[in-house]
């Protein structure tokens, strides 16, 4: 790996590329929009994905990316935040919002697609929110179609 200055001037072996902080900024943005969704739409007995868990499945995010590539190992296109949870990089009271639910980070994004999908939440009825890089979310009703 070859060593870069970082904003300070400082050597560091990881500075976050450019597309990774868009994404980690749309995520945060997303998180802020299901807790005004489901804040709204839900009762209070239900979890609900706070702005603090948003932040904790990012973290969780980079610190598994982060330690695949210490360990020289490829990083996957994308992961389950279940799979989080079970390798011990979030509890499971810190993503109780996705509870019945399948949702899965996108980790590595191509160059190929123009605005790609950050995080997709499959819902029991196999409709689909998605959550693009530029911070838009879409639904996608059972059996229909995404946008490209």
């Amino acid at each position: 790996m070859q060593a870069v200055h970082n904003w300070r001037g400082m050597k560091t072996n990881f500075l976050p590329p450019r597309h990774m902080l868009t994404a980690i900024l749309s995520i945060v943005a997303v998180a802020v929009l299901i807790v005004v969704f489901y804040s709204s739409t839900v009762t209070s007995d239900v979890p609900v994905l706070t702005p603090t868990s948003a932040i904790k499945v990012i973290k969780a995010a980079h610190a598994y990316t982060y330690s695949l590539r210490q360990a020289g190992k490829p990083v996957p296109t994308s992961i389950a935040v279940t799979n989080l949870v079970a390798l011990n990089y979030l509890k499971p009271a810190d993503v109780a919002a996705f509870d019945g639910l399948e949702a899965t980070l996108t980790l590595l994004v191509t160059n190929n697609s123009p605005n790609p999908v950050l995080l997709r939440v499959r819902e029991p009825d196999g409709g689909e929110t998605v959550v693009r890089e530029n911070g838009a979310t879409q639904q996608i009703p059972p059996g229909g179609f995404e946008a490209p």
